[in-house]
């Protein structure tokens, strides 16, 4: 009996971990790749247009890596930092070329989340 449910209790905290490594999967980029975590950030960084991966800078190391993006009118630099399986990432507008204005009036030209271009 004792065989038993030691068992049943080692096949509950197995089904557990499944589940909650399947969530953690989903809301953190764990075990993806530093473009994958630069990609989800730069989808969310405001723009011109869309992203367009530009390439990585030579400075990049196994565990820090720097990748360069652009909107046709502004470059950005998005910093990856690795801790173990999981990436930190803050995307970086370095440079803009934009000097529109629709008008006296009417303000600037309007930036939005264009995401990133495949």
């Amino acid at each position: 009996m004792k065989r038993r449910l030691l068992y049943a209790v080692a096949a509950l905290g197995v089904l557990i971990a499944l589940v909650v490594g399947g969530i953690a999967a989903k809301l953190l980029p764990i075990g993806t790749t530093a473009e994958g975590a630069c990609r989800i950030a730069m989808a969310n960084t405001e723009g011109y247009g869309p992203w367009h991966y530009q390439g990585r800078l030579p400075l990049s190391l196994a565990t820090r890596v720097i990748l360069d993006y652009s909107d046709g009118y502004n470059t950005a630099g998005c910093h990856a930092r690795a801790f173990g399986p999981l990436w930190v990432v803050e995307p970086v507008v370095d440079q803009t070329l934009v000097g529109c204005s629709l008008g006296l009036d009417k303000g600037m030209c309007p930036r939005a989340r264009y995401g990133v271009a495949p």
